[in-house]
C-alpha cells in the first residue's frame, strides 16, 4: 500500500524489480570473475610436463608435420611426362590437304626413379632425426627451467629465514640505539641488511614468475603451471655417465648423418641425370592422291597410314649439369666434415662434463661434510656473541653474510 502510494504507477515498482535483480546479477557475476582471475596454478612433475610438452609443443607439432610432407612427397618418385598429343594439317604431301595426328610420351629413366625415390626416402629421415632434435632441445629446455624454478624455491626459504634474523637484528640495533648503547650508524646498517634481504626475495619471487610463465610456453599451456616440490630429490647421474653409445646416439650426431645421407643421394640423383631418356610416339595421317607404286590407285581422307616412333634424348650440352654434381661432390664433403667435427666437439664436451661433474661432487661432498656444518656454526656464534655483546654490528653482520653465502652456494 505504501509503495502504491508512493509510485503512483504500478509499472514503475515492476522496473524497480527488475533493476534491483539486474544489480544482484552483476554483483553475482563479478563475483565469480573475481574468483577466476587467479586460478590456482597446475602443479607438475618434470615427467609430466616432459610428456606434456611432447605432445603439445608447437615446434614438435611442426616437426612432425614436415614428415609426414616428406612422407606423402615419396609418390613423386616416379614422374611420369605428360602425353603429348598434337594434330597437323595442311599440304605437306600434295596439293590437297592432309591431316596427321601424333601421341608422344617420355619414359624416365628407371635409374632416375630409383635415386629420386632414395634421395625422398632420405629426407624423410632427416626430417624425422630434426624431430628428435626438437624434442631432446625442448626436453633440456623443460629441465634447466624446471630445476632453475627449484633452485629459485629453495632459495626462496633460505631468504625467508634470513629475513626473520634480519628483523631480530633490526630490532635489536633500535632497542641499542634507543637505549644509548649504540649510534645510528649500527642502525643503519641492520636496516640496509634487511632491505637488502627483502630486494634479493622479491626478485626472487620475480624471477619465479618469469620461469612458470617460460615452462607454460614450453609445455604450450594456457594455465600457470609449476613444478611439483614433493618430487625434488638429488638426481642419481651415476648412471648416466655411462659413455657406451651416448655419442654415437646424440640426436645432433643422427641428424648430421641423415644430412650426410641426403647429400650423398642428391649426388647419385645429379649422376644419374646424364643418363639417356626414352621416348615412343604413334601417329596417324592421310595421304590423299596417288602412291608411287600405282599412279592408277588414289586414296582419300578416309584411307588412314600409321606408324611408331622411338627416340632417345641424350644430354650433349651437359656442362650445367656436370656443375651440378660437382656442387653436390662438395655438399657431400662439406656434411661429412661437419658429422667428424661434431663428433670430435660432443667427445670433448663430453669429458669435459665428466669432469665436470667430478669436481662438482667432490665439492658438494665437502659442503655436506664439513662447510654446511661450518655456516650453522658461524650464524649461531655470531648471534650469540652478538646479544651478549662480546662482539659489534659489523662482525654479526659479517657472520651471517658468510654463513648465507655458504648455504646459497652449496644450492
Amino acid at each position: 500500500l505504501y509503495i502504491e502510494k508512493r509510485f503512483a504507477k504500478k509499472g514503475q515498482i515492476l522496473k524497480m524489480l527488475l533493476l534491483l535483480v539486474c544489480f544482484g546479477g552483476l554483483a553475482g557475476l563479478q563475483t565469480v570473475q573475481a574468483q577466476n582471475v587467479n586460478p590456482s596454478p597446475r602443479v607438475l612433475s618434470v615427467a609430466a610436463a616432459i610428456s606434456e610438452a611432447l605432445e603439445q609443443n608447437l615446434a614438435v607439432k611442426s616437426g612432425v608435420y614436415q614428415v609426414a610432407l616428406d612422407k606423402s612427397m615419396l609418390k613423386t618418385a616416379q614422374d611420369i611426362p605428360k602425353t603429348n598429343l598434337s594434330w597437323m594439317g595442311g599440304q605437306y604431301n600434295s596439293t590437297r590437304f592432309d591431316q596427321n595426328f601424333t601421341v608422344n610420351q617420355g619414359i624416365p629413366n628407371p635409374v632416375v626413379t630409383k635415386r629420386k625415390r632414395e634421395l625422398l626416402n632420405a629426407q624423410v629421415l632427416g626430417a624425422e632425426s630434426n624431430v628428435l632434435i626438437t624434442k631432446a632441445n625442448l626436453i633440456r629446455a623443460i629441465k634447466i627451467t624446471y630445476y632453475e624454478w627449484m633452485l629459485l624455491h629453495q632459495k626462496e626459504g633460505l631468504l625467508a629465514e634470513e629475513m626473520e634474523r634480519m628483523e631480530q637484528f633490526v630490532k635489536a640495533a633500535q632497542l641499542r640505539f634507543k637505549t644509548g648503547e649504540t649510534n645510528q650508524l649500527e642502525l643503519s646498517t641492520a636496516e640496509s641488511q634487511y632491505g637488502d634481504i627483502e630486494a634479493r626475495l622479491i626478485q626472487n619471487k620475480s624471477e619465479k614468475i618469469r620461469l612458470q610463465h617460460q615452462l607454460a610456453l614450453l609445455i604450450n599451456s594456457k594455465e600457470t603451471v609449476v613444478p611439483d616440490t614433493s618430487t625434488m630429490q638429488k638426481r642419481d647421474i651415476e648412471r648416466m655417465l655411462s659413455k657406451e653409445g651416448s655419442v654415437g646416439e646424440n640426436p645432433l650426431v643422427q641428424y648430421l648423418r641423415a644430412e650426410l645421407n641426403i647429400s650423398q643421394k642428391a649426388l647419385a640423383l645429379e649422376k644419374a641425370s646424364l643418363l639417356p631418356e626414352l621416348s615412343v610416339g604413334y601417329f596417324n595421317q592421310s595421304l590423299i592422291g596417288s602412291t608411287n607404286e600405282s599412279a592408277t590407285q588414289t586414296y582419300g581422307g578416309w584411307k588412314r597410314f600409321q606408324g611408331a616412333q622411338i627416340g632417345v634424348a641424350i644430354p650433349i650440352f651437359n656442362k650445367a649439369s656436370k656443375a651440378r654434381i660437382e656442387a653436390a661432390g662438395i655438399r657431400s664433403l662439406l656434411m661429412e666434415n661437419e658429422l667428424a667435427k661434431s663428433l670430435v666437439t660432443l667427445e670433448n664436451q663430453w669429458k669435459q662434463g665428466v669432469e665436470l661433474y667430478n669436481r662438482s661432487q667432490m665439492s658438494l661432498d665437502l659442503y655436506e661434510t664439513k662447510t654446511l656444518k661450518l655456516a650453522v656454526q658461524i650464524r649461531s656464534t655470531a648471534t650469540k656473541a652478538y646479544a651478549a655483546g662480546e662482539i659489534g654490528y659489523i662482525e654479526y653482520a659479517n657472520g651471517l653474510n658468510r654463513a648465507l653465502s655458504v648455504q646459497d652456494t652449496y644450492l
